[in-house]
């Protein structure tokens, strides 16, 4: 198999993490993380890298937020050792806003009546199932 190297394309990996212009790209991004720590690929994660990936979980874009868990949730369940400490608290510092309420992401839709929808339900429950 062959081997991918970070080293080869951290400037454009970078760029694409915190490119705050194109939302889709961001959350492409976010949802591919969980194939670059795989043994499989055998990727050297630089701890910037990393960083920048951390900034998606405060992302402005829900989805982007979403696909960013989904992809903790992968590489914690292949990787655990993957998760040091360290970088456990600073995850669970940046989820805990996550996980309360928040009105601003409801939206009322008319379906015959009105129901009000909790646009962010799914990045909750993603948080939660990463905890």
């Amino acid at each position: 198999m062959a081997s991918v190297k970070i080293a080869d394309h951290e400037e454009s990996l970078n760029n694409f993490l915190t490119d705050r212009s194109d939302a889709p790209l961001r959350r492409t991004m976010a949802r591919a993380f969980k194939y670059v720590v795989t043994d499989v690929n055998r990727v050297d994660v630089r701890m910037y890298l990393l960083e920048n990936f951390l900034k998606l979980l405060s992302d402005d874009d829900l989805m982007t937020k979403t696909c960013a868990f989904e992809s903790l949730v992968a590489v914690s369940i292949e990787h655990p050792r993957f998760l040091s400490s360290e970088l456990t608290t600073q995850l669970l510092l940046t989820i805990k806003p996550t996980l309360k309420f928040d009105p601003k992401y409801t939206k009322i839709t008319e379906l015959g009546l009105q129901i009000e929808v909790d646009e962010s339900l799914r990045v909750r429950n993603a948080a939660h199932t990463f905890l």
